[in-house]
């Protein structure tokens, strides 16, 4: 049985020495699902050329759009949303921290 953890984007931070992003995010579950683009696209229903733009960060997804992706992959929506809201807000240079909690538990 594999149990899989989730580290909290602070506790990542942390590790990695960098904020976390949604593309780099993105990248390391493709990678973990030892899937190419094309199998990654298929499975999110976005083209590949969408999932190199996310990975790589020339696109920042809405956060619908984070939450669509969060749910195809049976991740936690909450934790794709505050990442694609964090990396707008940085990209906006402004000095902002949000935190996002699912209130529909």
């Amino acid at each position: 049985m594999t149990i899989k953890k989730r580290i909290t984007l602070d506790g990542l931070d942390k590790i990695i020495g960098e904020r976390p992003t949604f593309g780099n995010n993105l990248k390391a579950e493709r990678e973990s699902r030892e899937m190419t683009r094309r199998e990654f696209s298929q499975l999110l229903n976005i083209s590949i050329q969408s999932i190199a733009d996310l990975e790589h960060e020339r696109k920042i997804p809405s956060p619908e759009r984070a939450a669509k992706i969060a749910d195809q992959l049976g991740e936690p929506i909450a934790y794709w949303v505050e990442l694609s809201i964090k990396d707008q807000l940085a990209k906006q240079n402004l000095k902002l921290d949000v935190k996002i909690t699912d209130i529909s538990a």
